[in-house]
């Protein structure tokens, strides 16, 4: 049996728990069909009656549901995506959402988990979002007067900035919110105010930790196994991701292995990093074989005595990082298993080689 809500290994005995607060799925059905299972399996209140479409074409269907869900068909890519904002996950509760991506995992394929949002409520109130920036967040002033803020000795961390916020009303003071990490991003920790947020109606400082695409499949195997308790699972991911080390304590050339700050383990406990990693794509020949305009483009830049490193790093017009990847794979792969390529299409062989071929030197095909 699943347990709905986990409460963290420290707070055991506190009305501090974590819950699913956001769900995007996609299913690879028509809007209909993704009704009817939602039917089957959160009741008559998920019926095809309480679905509304606005807006319904052969290409485009839109959809608004009970609690403010949404449905949307997109024909482009034969997939239907569902939408369940906080008070969606409120109403029907995370107990029935774990228990639905279970049953959905085992009766349909092609199902995607798109995001999803772990929250932990901190009715306690250890820390506001503003004193949580102050205790990891450092500011210098740099030149010309600008102010450069990085992350604290001690602060071990993926996010590669912090983000605050703060907003005023006609009282003061309205809301404050505490980013690791681009709120855009595939996985970040969101920090703010629940009561500011919910009007009232949850009186606590929320934990939110953000997980979509990659990230988001990655997790999706831990939700569904029997007897997941969601606050080990979101502490020991938090852990992974946003940690706060004594930077005074032992073993400098491990930081992982320093004791956790006293304030912060009133948050996660003692949890361990989680080991979940989102998979690798695998980049093949064949895959890349069918794009060699990318393998072209790669090629003529390497000529012209460009790094492929640096291109990777620098971002290349109309060239993802990547395509940037795949295709030098690809001339890895040409250089390491002899595939039969022209030379002209993919370049095994180092710039030296490039720039005798092309009758020019690095530099200057560089600066033309």
């Amino acid at each position: 049996m699943m347990t709905s809500r986990g409460t963290t290994p420290t707070q055991a005995g506190r009305k501090s728990q974590v819950c699913i607060d956001y769900l995007d799925l996609s299913f690879g059905h028509l809007p209909e069909s993704v009704i009817d299972l939602l039917q089957n399996h959160l009741g008559e209140d998920w019926g095809v009656k309480n679905w509304h479409f606005s807006k319904k074409s052969k290409s485009y269907q839109i959809a608004k549901g009970p609690s403010s869900s949404t449905l949307t068909w997109r024909s482009s890519t034969w997939s239907t995506r569902l939408t369940l904002q906080g008070r969606a996950c409120s109403a029907v509760g995370t107990a029935e959402l774990l228990r639905l991506l279970n049953e959905l995992s085992e009766l349909s394929s092609g199902i995607r988990l798109r995001r999803i949002d772990l929250a932990f409520d901190d009715h306690d109130r250890f820390f506001t979002p503003r004193q949580i920036r102050k205790k990891t967040v450092q500011e210098k002033v740099v030149g010309d007067g600008k102010v450069k803020s990085g992350w604290k000795d001690g602060v071990h961390t993926k996010a590669k900035k912090a983000q605050f916020y703060s907003s005023n009303g006609p009282d003061g003071l309205l809301g404050e919110t505490f980013y690791a990490g681009d709120p855009k991003s595939d996985r970040v920790l969101a920090i703010y105010d629940k009561s500011v947020q919910s009007n009232g109606v949850v009186d606590a400082i929320r934990w939110e930790l953000r997980l979509r695409d990659e990230w988001a499949e990655a997790i999706y195997p831990e939700l569904i196994k029997e007897g997941v308790d969601l606050g080990v699972l979101w502490a020991s991911l938090i852990a992974d991701f946003f940690d706060v080390r004594n930077p005074n304590s032992y073993s400098a050339k491990h930081p992982e292995r320093r004791k956790r700050m006293r304030w912060f383990g009133r948050i996660v406990g003692s949890a361990k990093r989680a080991t979940i990693r989102p998979r690798r794509k695998q980049v093949t020949h064949k895959t890349i074989e069918n794009d060699f305009r990318i393998a072209r483009q790669f090629s003529r830049l390497v000529t012209a005595g460009v790094d492929p490193d640096d291109l990777l790093r620098i971002g290349m017009p109309r060239l993802t990082a990547e395509d940037l990847e795949a295709a030098r794979v690809y001339r890895d792969l040409s250089a390491r298993k002899g595939i039969n390529m022209q030379k002209e299409d993919i370049l095994p062989f180092d710039k030296s080689q490039a720039s005798r071929s092309s009758g020019t030197s690095p530099a200057k095909s560089e600066r033309a």
